[in-house]
């Protein structure tokens, strides 16, 4: 435990040259993960992104990522936000008519 927030280490079954292992540390209060680290297998950093949540309707949902990503090209930044959310809204079957 971190602080307020679990921490859980996942590490692939079969070894591959790509990823090593991911870290998720997760709200303890709202069960929801806050931050995802991902490691090459020589535990260099490969990525971390960082989550922001808010309640809608009862469920907590990502309103905002931020991350880092580090690739052999260089590394870059990447914030993604999300609006105009609704839970449990109904999608009218028209939607899903195929012509």
């Amino acid at each position: 435990k971190q602080g307020d927030n679990y921490a859980i280490t996942g590490v692939p079954k079969e070894k591959n040259k790509f990823l090593g292992k991911m870290e998720f540390l997760v709200d303890s209060k709202r069960w929801v993960p806050v931050k995802i680290s991902m490691f090459d297998p020589k535990g260099k950093p490969l990525s971390q992104s960082t989550i922001d949540y808010q309640e809608f309707s009862g469920v907590f949902t990502p309103v905002k990522n931020s991350s880092q990503i580090t690739t052999p090209a260089g590394k870059m930044s990447i914030e993604m936000s999300f609006n105009n959310i609704r839970i449990n809204k109904g999608i009218d079957d028209k939607e899903f008519a195929v012509e």
